[in-house]
């Protein structure tokens, strides 16, 4: 209700100048909204998870993959797991989410990525996930490999 107000105070404000705010929808930025959220959790949380276990290495606090432009952290502790992206510009937390073990989804706690920012990051993902080679089935050490000698 304050919100509208406000709104209405600075159209009025506005008007007498000849200028217009443009009309913004209550109802179309609750759907962006859960657009977003659609993405960060379907899209968003799994890249970072995949990033982090293939990438990351463990530390004393948690699971840490040092990216150019990001950190991202996992730590996992007494049945909570913690996801954090740092950005290393300004070295601020830009996305923050928690999981209790006994549920299976994350809660964000907050989300300063833009959306560029998100795609960049599961487009790092898809691309850590192609260069990795598809696991292959185990031979028996005895036997001799068929495409030739292995090279270390």
């Amino acid at each position: 209700m304050i919100n509208e107000k406000k709104k209405t105070f600075l159209q009025q404000i506005l008007e007498t100048k000849g200028r217009k705010l443009p009309f913004v929808d209550s109802q179309q930025s609750k759907l962006v909204e859960t657009e977003n959220n659609q993405v960060v959790k379907k899209s968003l949380i799994p890249a970072l998870m995949n990033i982090i276990v293939t990438k990351g290495q463990d530390t004393i606090g948690g699971r840490v993959y040092e990216g150019m432009a990001y950190q991202l952290n996992l730590l996992m502790r007494e049945g909570m797991q913690r996801l954090t992206v740092w950005r290393k510009s300004d070295n601020q937390s830009a996305f923050s989410a928690y999981k209790v073990d006994d549920n299976e989804e994350y809660k964000v706690i907050h989300n300063h990525l833009s959306p560029q920012e998100t795609q960049k990051l599961i487009n790092f993902d898809i691309r850590v996930q192609q260069q990795q080679p598809p696991p292959q089935p185990q031979q028996q050490q005895n036997e001799p490999s068929s495409d030739g000698p292995e090279l270390d």
